[in-house]
């Protein structure tokens, strides 16, 4: 992994911006080194609390990721007030050369900015984990109620007892669709396999969860700040 020091410690904010999407193979190398030496500092300058940027884990089932966008970027802000404020927004607007020129290599991105919700489960670690399993799904009306109920009293609390497991975060998107975002953090992939998190995967509560296209997600760290 990549890191990029900054005297800003990681927080647990409130607000995140998730996007996702893919690129040519030719310019992966220059979206990594553009992440850390440009987009990371000025976003910790404009008071976010962590950056991160993933590739999508390959070698697992195929039905998992199949169709998963190849990279997921997250930053983790204070509020969700920092998204929309103008230290960030002047990033947007005022973009130079290299910025723009990246977004255009950007194809099918999807963004979402996020709004913490909880419940999530018990830890005080800051940042992204190294491994994260991403969940983007709607949920009918009549069956929010159901499946908040399992997620609350059964899926966080046999999470928990997975291995490596950091934490498990849930929100809702303020921009973006679906409207339902869990990220699920670990220290590697070794919980993908364990017999809990299959039988987590398989409950029938997620019946009802229409999951988009390309998700859910299984993805690993490559450059992080700080």
């Amino acid at each position: 992994n990549q890191d990029v020091s900054s005297a800003k410690p990681p927080g647990q904010g409130q607000g995140m911006l998730a996007i996702f999407c893919d690129l040519e193979e030719k310019w992966h190398e220059e979206f990594r080194a553009w992440l850390a030496e440009d987009m990371f500092p000025a976003r910790l300058a404009a008071g976010f609390c962590g950056c991160a940027s993933y590739s999508a884990v390959s070698g697992v089932e195929k039905e998992t990721q199949a169709n998963v966008p190849e990279f997921l970027t997250l930053y983790e802000t204070p509020t969700l007030a920092g998204l929309y404020g103008e230290a960030y927004q002047s990033l947007r607007r005022d973009r130079d050369i290299r910025d723009t020129v990246m977004h255009e290599q950007m194809m099918g991105m999807e963004r979402y900015t996020l709004s913490a919700t909880g419940p999530d489960t018990p830890g005080d670690a800051g940042g992204f984990a190294p491994v994260v399993f991403v969940d983007r799904f709607d949920l009918w009306p009549e069956y929010v109620q159901d499946f908040n109920h399992w997620f609350v009293t059964e899926y966080l609390t046999w999470c928990a007892k997975l291995p490596g497991l950091v934490r498990v975060r849930r929100y809702l998107a303020m921009e973006g669709a679906p409207r339902h975002f869990i990220l699920n953090e670990f220290e590697d992939s070794g919980f993908f396999d364990d017999a809990v998190w299959r039988a987590l995967r398989n409950a029938k509560e997620w019946g009802p969860a229409g999951m988009t296209y390309g998700a859910p997600g299984l993805y690993e760290r490559a450059v992080k700040a700080p």
